[in-house]
């Protein structure tokens, strides 16, 4: 079939105006001599920069996709956004230049956020070689409604490189763990260090992709051999704050006392046995921030970690007044 059949068939619903200029034209007289069976994503793309008509372009690829006739590079990948490309035919050109991205769709991510008069497109370039990273960012922000906020694009951009040493590893949605969460939320607290505002931005992407996780996969016990880090601590509002204020977070164990540490969360694997009202993922935060002898802080820790009862974490509060009470007696 000649590609001149699908100009055919678009160019009643294109504008008079954008039939008139002359880069669309250009596009029209080389295509409408092609089989469709000849048509590359890579070579619209080229061309539809080329002639400065992307949005004809983006409809005419539209149209092969829906037809079912592209058969070219990048097939998969393209079919797969096929429900976000239908949504986008009257939207602006800025909004088409980022779709027609050649060799980097394989590392874009769209996603369309509505509110109630509008529906809004963003597009993501993650960095990484590791394709699956783009797919499954791309199953999560499907599933979310965010805004197209720059920030969030900037936080997405560079999720790959987040996960370090780990990039690689990631091959299927069960293959996240806490390690490489807190791998992540490390690394986004080093590169906005000085944006107490991206911070929060990027810790709260973070924890709600592992969270989106948990909710997707139920049957996968994603911190079943973790240390620091619990379902129900995933899920707490806190989460965000106790990670930027730079919390410990460990299991608490006698045979691991976290000296030197003025902030600790302590996952409480193993204490359902103690009391009916502590569950197997629970937690417990002390800040001995405001004790500075360290001695006494290290004393205070390990008393909590020894005691090793029900009624010490219970006792939060009293933890507190010891803390409080010792100050005046160590400065």
């Amino acid at each position: 079939m000649k590609a001149q059949t699908i100009i055919n068939k678009i160019n009643p619903f294109v504008s008079k105006s954008m039939l008139k200029k002359d880069g669309t034209n250009a596009f029209i007289s080389k295509y409408s001599k092609m089989d469709v069976s000849d048509v590359d994503w890579i070579d619209v793309c080229n061309d539809v920069e080329a002639y400065g008509c992307y949005k004809y372009g983006f409809i005419f690829m539209l149209q092969l996709l829906k037809d079912g006739l592209y058969i070219g590079n990048y097939a998969v990948r393209l079919l797969s956004n096929l429900p976000i490309y239908e949504k986008m035919t009257h939207q602006r050109t800025k909004y088409i230049i980022d779709v027609m991205c050649g060799d980097r769709i394989e590392q874009q991510v769209l996603y369309a956020s509505t509110d109630s008069f509008y529906i809004w497109f963003s597009s993501v370039f993650i960095d990484t070689k590791n394709l699956f990273i783009p797919n499954i960012m791309a199953e999560y922000l499907y599933t979310v409604n965010s805004n197209n906020l720059w920030f969030i694009r900037e936080v997405a951009d560079i999720f790959g490189k987040s996960l370090g040493k780990y990039e690689n590893e990631i091959h299927s949605a069960t293959d996240f763990n806490g390690t490489m969460l807190f791998t992540q939320t490390d690394f986004y607290l080093n590169y906005y260090k000085e944006d107490a505002d991206m911070r929060h931005a990027a810790l709260n992407f973070v924890i709600n992709f592992y969270r989106w996780l948990v909710k997707s996969n139920p049957d996968h016990n994603y911190f079943e051999n973790e240390f620091h880090m619990s379902d129900k601590l995933l899920f707490n509002n806190r989460l965000p704050e106790l990670i930027n204020r730079n919390f410990y977070f460990t299991t608490l164990n006698p045979n691991n006392i976290p000296y030197g540490k003025d902030k600790v969360c302590f996952i409480l694997k193993g204490f359902d046995s103690f009391s009916t009202t502590i569950t197997n993922d629970d937690f417990v935060t002390f800040d001995f921030s405001g004790l500075s002898n360290v001695f006494y802080r290290n004393l205070l820790i390990e008393y909590v970690v020894t005691d090793y009862s029900a009624s010490t974490i219970k006792s939060v509060g009293l933890i507190t007044c010891i803390r409080e009470g010792r100050n005046p007696f160590t400065r």
